[in-house]
């Protein structure tokens, strides 16, 4: 967002029936924090962002030639959950928000604006609260590749597979990539790129 001004995310864990704030925009001086703004996403159906894990800025942004400024950036989740409830049970997560934040930096405000959601990678499978660990991506770049496409690249943590009793094996972390439209609203398929296990 500029000098000593940023955009963060907390990785609030929530329900489809529950949501808190995730993004939040926060000014610093001498390496402190300075002042918090808790940002309000319109998020569709009222259905927040779970675990929201990571951010990139789209290559290009922001736009500070007008005021307000305008960023556009990617908001990834950690990964899909299962939350069960006796004999039944709900699918949430597993997304990546195209969202639009306005801000001005004098007045340190800003709004933000929801275009799009698109689906994360399921490569070990989903995460079941009190069970098995799935997939977890805590990072994420995007970068112009030599066409000049959005390329987006998802860090997987490797570690523990289940955080249960008894515990199972390590795992190795990974990456995955796609490219973006964010224009047309596309993606194309997710790719796995590498193992550090390899």
């Amino acid at each position: 967002m500029g000098d000593d001004l940023y955009l963060v995310t907390h990785d609030v864990k929530n329900t489809p029936t529950h949501t808190d704030t995730a993004l939040a925009m926060i000014s610093t001086s001498a390496g402190k924090v300075q002042k918090y703004r808790a940002l309000t996403v319109p998020w569709p159906n009222n259905i927040g962002s779970n675990d929201l894990e990571s951010l990139c800025v789209v290559p290009g942004s922001p736009d500070t030639s007008r005021a307000p400024a305008r960023m556009e950036i990617l908001a990834a989740e950690s990964g899909y959950v299962v939350l069960q409830s006796g004999e039944s049970s709900v699918t949430y997560g597993g997304r990546i928000f195209h969202l639009s934040v306005v801000f001005d930096r004098a007045a340190f405000d800003a709004s933000v604006v929801f275009r799009r959601e698109y689906p994360l990678p399921i490569r070990n499978g989903i995460n079941i609260i009190g069970g098995a660990s799935g997939d977890n991506f805590e990072g994420m770049t995007c970068v112009a590749n030599d066409a000049g496409e959005l390329l987006v690249v998802l860090g997987e943590r490797g570690g523990v597979q289940n955080e249960g009793t008894p515990r199972e094996s390590s795992r190795r972390g990974s990456l995955h990539y796609t490219v973006f439209d964010l224009n047309a609203g596309t993606m194309g398929q997710w790719e796995f790129a590498y193992d550090s296990a390899g």
